[in-house]
């Protein structure tokens, strides 16, 4: 099974694992707050937490990889994406409003950038989605398009 990994774990990084457990990924969680990555909210993924650099962890597989950011601030996307930079995905994704992304993207070293040309940002299929399992099904949508190989 390829690995989700899913980098925050507030209400919207909840309502992806709860959806994605029926979507055959193995499922990581990290979120460097412990109470947003205990392993009581998430029996059934392995979760990470504390420093940023624990994301190595995660992305250190054979496994098709897919990542998707839904952090609660600017620092966090930042400091995701410079450890994240250089590793192999399958899918990387990022939540946020275009100016907030632009803005992280700008902060990162333009070799960084350059290995996350891939990043789709904002992630998720357009289909109005508001609420945490509105986006979460947007964003499983995505990822079993990129997985599938058709394009919208």
């Amino acid at each position: 099974d390829p690995r989700l990994l899913i980098v925050g774990g507030g209400h919207c990084g909840l309502a992806l694992y709860e959806l994605a457990r029926a979507l055959d990924f193995e499922l990581w969680i990290y979120d460097p707050r412990p109470e947003y990555a205990d392993p009581a909210l998430y029996p059934y993924a392995r979760t990470l937490t504390g420093d940023f650099e624990h994301l190595r962890a995660a992305v250190d597989t054979r496994r098709a990889l897919y990542v998707v950011l839904l952090n609660r601030d600017y620092v966090s996307d930042v400091a995701t994406l410079r450890v994240l930079a250089g590793s192999p995905f399958a899918f990387l994704g990022m939540m946020g409003s275009r100016k907030r992304i632009g803005e992280v993207l700008a902060a990162l070293s333009p070799e960084q950038a350059s290995q996350l040309s891939a990043l789709q940002a904002p992630v998720g299929l357009s289909i109005g989605a508001e609420t945490p399992h509105e986006i979460a099904i947007s964003v499983l949508a995505h990822l079993i398009q990129v997985r599938s190989g058709r394009s919208s």
